[in-house]
């Protein structure tokens, strides 16, 4: 097999592994995913709480046909396109291993995802939304980061667009991050800005929505 792919035995970090092999020892692959360009970023910072009598909640989970509509009060992040724009979207919550040794190193409390869906959408219909309305829903899991396992395309004749950040339950409490990725430029409204964000500046001051 080794020889049929081109493999040439030398002293390097690639090795072969009889498939029954790896199985017997491995559980999980993961795979990372690297943008270069002409990608670039914008990534956002949020919290889901629970109410109080005295403040909002922004913890209020995922769609539920028993509580209709409770899910749109999550945060929300306006995406604005001007063109056609391939994105990637994340979500991530804190790393497990900075919450102390007695946790496991991939060990989550909440499972998390999100839902992008066209502003107008949410306007028109607000809780009788129903899935087809959505652009695109994540798979919700107990993970450091979910995604869609595709990349989208957002068409201005659809801008803004809203994610919506969440857990799968209500009242879980958490610190979580957005990652868009993008290839044309875009504007973001809502959350911390974590990092550079050159897609906002490439607006302008008078170009901003």
């Amino acid at each position: 097999a080794g020889a049929g792919a081109g493999w040439e035995e030398e002293d390097g970090a690639t090795f072969w592994m009889a498939a029954q092999d790896f199985f017997g020892f491995f559980g999980s692959v993961f795979v990372n995913r690297t943008f270069r360009d002409p990608w670039q970023c914008v990534r956002r910072c949020g919290v889901w709480r629970r109410g109080t009598s005295k403040t909002a909640g922004t913890a209020f989970g995922s769609p539920d046909p028993k509580r209709p509509g409770a899910w749109l009060a999550n945060p929300q992040f306006q995406i604005h396109v001007k063109a056609k724009t391939t994105v990637f979207i994340s979500l991530s919550q804190p790393d497990a291993r900075v919450r102390g040794a007695t946790r496991e190193w991939n060990s989550y409390d909440a499972a998390i995802g999100f839902v992008l869906v066209p502003a107008k959408a949410v306007r028109d219909k607000g809780a009788r939304l129903k899935r087809g309305d959505l652009t695109a829903v994540s798979a919700f899991a107990r993970e450091r980061e979910v995604s869609t396992p595709y990349t989208l395309q957002l068409n201005p004749a659809h801008s803004p667009y809203l994610l919506l950040a969440m857990t799968h339950q209500p009242d879980q409490e958490g610190e979580f991050a957005v990652n868009i990725w993008h290839k044309s430029p875009i504007f973001v409204r809502g959350g911390e800005r974590v990092a550079s964000d050159r897609a906002s500046e490439e607006w302008g001051p008078d170009e901003a929505p």
